[in-house]
């Protein structure tokens, strides 16, 4: 399972279609990496995200062929071919950030070999971060609510501010007691 804000050993993800954890070449993090030598070498993981947005996947791999070479990304909701660029060497790894767009819940991913893809990729690590988010938040414009102290509870009615005037008629409580502010304008 790939946990947003953390990183996953590709070897510990589900391996089908010829993918197979390797330790022949040297620079990989973990216990190995996964081969993806063979045509629908499959690395498949599964995401929980909380938040609808867009996240951004950074894959850590290695291409010693000389040549950039294609993957698929494949999604629940979406299937992308990526191209990762060679590295000097298979000893020498790099990362590649790409992003998705996740709706809240469940996810698989998998980095799959494709029939049009030209693979040949040594798969090292994921990660996961949110770049962006549906959720809107809170409204930038509004005032924060600052909670009273001391068991002092404030309500403000009727507040008007426009061109530097403000009306204002507040209740408040003090000592278990309701009070009312004359109204003010200036």
């Amino acid at each position: 399972m790939l946990i947003v804000n953390q990183q996953l050993e590709l070897e510990q993800a589900a391996l089908t279609g010829g993918a197979v954890v390797d330790t022949s070449h040297a620079g990989y993090s973990g216990r190995g990496f996964v081969d993806s030598h063979k045509g629908q070498a499959c690395s498949q993981f599964n995401v929980d995200v909380m938040q609808a947005g867009m996240y951004e996947l950074e894959l850590r791999y290695a291409n010693g062929t000389g040549s950039v070479r294609t993957l698929s990304l494949v999604t629940d909701q979406n299937s992308e071919q990526i191209s990762l660029p060679a590295t000097a060497n298979w000893n020498s790894w790099t990362s590649f950030a790409h992003t998705v767009y996740l709706d809240v819940g469940s996810h698989s991913l998998s980095y799959l070999f494709a029939n049009s893809d030209s693979g040949n990729i040594n798969l090292d690590t994921v990660g996961l971060i949110q770049v962006t988010s549906t959720d809107p938040g809170p409204d930038p414009t509004e005032p924060p609510v600052v909670n009273p102290v001391d068991g002092n509870y404030y309500e403000a009615e009727n507040a008007f501010l426009s061109g530097g005037g403000v009306s204002v008629y507040i209740n408040f409580r003090l000592s278990g007691h309701w009070r009312s502010s004359p109204k003010r304008t200036n």
